[in-house]
């Protein structure tokens, strides 16, 4: 299996994740896109990893790489590439398949309920996931609520 990971900082990537796919034979393919490394085109790898940063996405004045990756993760999409995205990666992934990606109301730090919605309930990849969670974290963005949302008021 060939994985793609588009890395957005030095301390940012795959972490625990890509040495458990490692040790199922996966060969990581790690794209530091803060460091200038170009985006290769996705579609020859079996999965792509989208990883953490401590910028937003719509910060693109400040980080314009953000738009190729967004254009990046939409030709994976049209492919119909397997993906992860994973903080930064999951805002990402949102504003590809046309969220609308904002500043959240609200800081989220540490544990925060989750709650999967009615489109979260009947999606493949939530089907093991109890109807509420808690999910760790520390983030001001507010990404696409369709799957599951904050049950904290």
């Amino acid at each position: 299996m060939r994985v793609l990971v588009l890395q957005h900082e030095a301390g940012g990537g795959p972490g625990y994740l890509g040495e458990a796919l490692e040790r199922r034979g996966a060969a990581l393919e790690i794209i530091r896109i803060d460091a200038g490394d170009v985006i290769p085109d996705p579609t020859g790898y079996d999965l792509l990893l989208i990883m953490g940063g401590v910028m937003n996405v719509y910060q693109e004045a400040d980080y314009p790489w953000l738009a190729d990756e967004v254009r990046a993760i939409q030709t994976a999409v049209a492919a119909k590439t397997p993906m992860l995205g994973v903080c930064l990666g999951g805002q990402l992934l949102a504003r590809a398949l046309g969220a609308q990606v904002h500043l959240g109301g609200v800081t989220e730090i540490g544990l925060t309920p989750i709650a999967l919605t009615d489109a979260g309930r009947t999606a493949f990849f939530f089907v093991v996931t109890p109807m509420r969670f808690t999910s760790s974290g520390s983030f001001a963005s507010a990404t696409a609520t369709r799957f599951c949302t904050r049950t904290c008021a």
